[in-house]
């Protein structure tokens, strides 16, 4: 039986915004899964569904992090494009409430939702990645990771007519004669950390993830807690050679966690060498970054 996770909004006039967990699919079968983002475009989410025949569709919105007060406004639609899914496809629905203002967010959202329908199709599926819907922060994301697994099809949607007509748009887009658009006043501008569009060695990610774990415990890291705690995770992938001394393997390995992790995690920016003590290394912006979308996906 599908499980549901409801939430209620005293807005909405008892409407309800609720995610449904992905049901087992038989073996054999390819499934279709859809993933789009809902904002304020009720058929830039429906249309897709419908047309390459979802078996499933991954709606993701925010039921917050809006400004002004507005969350239940865009909850609205949410339901709406969810209850015309309903009435017009067969697909399952699968709500992901998440900030989609924040693209590293957006990034780990995707990115959790292949692991699930890897899991539980066996790979056996056809995903199409909606570009053109939601923030911008969610199109990017989700062109980056159709960057990097390029079995998935990321598709966009152009809009045939506008809701705003001429008329409107000089009534509601203009301030005292001239333009100004949908946006009255924006923030300063916030830096983001990219990502490269080569896929992410996991045994690294794992690393880096060590190195805070223990970073947020311990005072000094040594070689050996690194190295032990990679083995405890299965992330460990030195082989040691055969009549080997003991300490001959522990000088191996301490070699085989500078040449293989540390210095591979150097090259790529997400690590550093600490500037006042040898063989201490500090995470970096674009490691902790890496780590914010990445660990724990391995």
């Amino acid at each position: 039986m599908a499980k549901y996770t409801i939430i209620e909004d005293e807005d909405l006039d008892q409407r309800l915004c609720c995610s449904m967990a992905a049901p087992a699919i038989p073996s054999g079968k390819k499934v279709r899964v859809v993933i789009t983002c809902i904002m304020l475009d009720v058929p830039m989410a429906v249309e897709p569904t419908v047309y390459y025949e979802a078996d499933r569709v991954h709606l993701i919105h925010s039921s917050k992090n809006h400004r002004g007060g507005t969350g239940h406004i865009y909850c609205r639609f949410f339901g709406e494009a969810r209850a015309q899914i309903e009435e017009r496809a067969q697909a399952d629905i699968v709500e992901h409430d998440a900030n989609v203002y924040d693209f590293h967010a957006m990034m780990r959202c995707i990115l959790e939702i292949l692991n699930e329908e890897r899991k539980g199709t066996g790979g056996a599926m056809d995903v199409y990645v909606n570009i053109s819907s939601g923030s911008t922060e969610y199109s990017a994301a989700a062109m980056l990771v159709c960057m990097q697994y390029r079995d998935l099809t990321a598709f966009t949607v152009r809009t045939d007519r506008y809701m705003l007509s001429a008329e409107d748009v000089n009534t509601l887009l203009y301030k005292d004669g001239r333009p100004v658009g949908f946006s009255a006043s924006v923030e300063d501008p916030k830096m983001v950390v990219t990502f490269d569009p080569d896929k992410k060695d996991a045994d690294l990610v794992a690393c880096l993830g060590v190195l805070k774990d223990i970073k947020s415990r311990k005072r000094e890291i040594y070689f050996m807690d690194v190295i032990n705690e990679l083995k405890i995770i299965g992330a460990w992938n030195y082989e040691p050679k055969k009549k080997r001394y003991k300490t001959d393997d522990l000088q191996n390995e301490r070699m085989h966690l500078k040449r293989a992790y540390l210095e591979p995690m150097i090259k790529k920016g997400w690590v550093k060498e600490n500037d006042l003590s040898r063989d201490r290394w500090d995470i970096t912006p674009d490691g902790e970054a890496i780590i914010e979308v990445y660990h724990g996906l391995e």
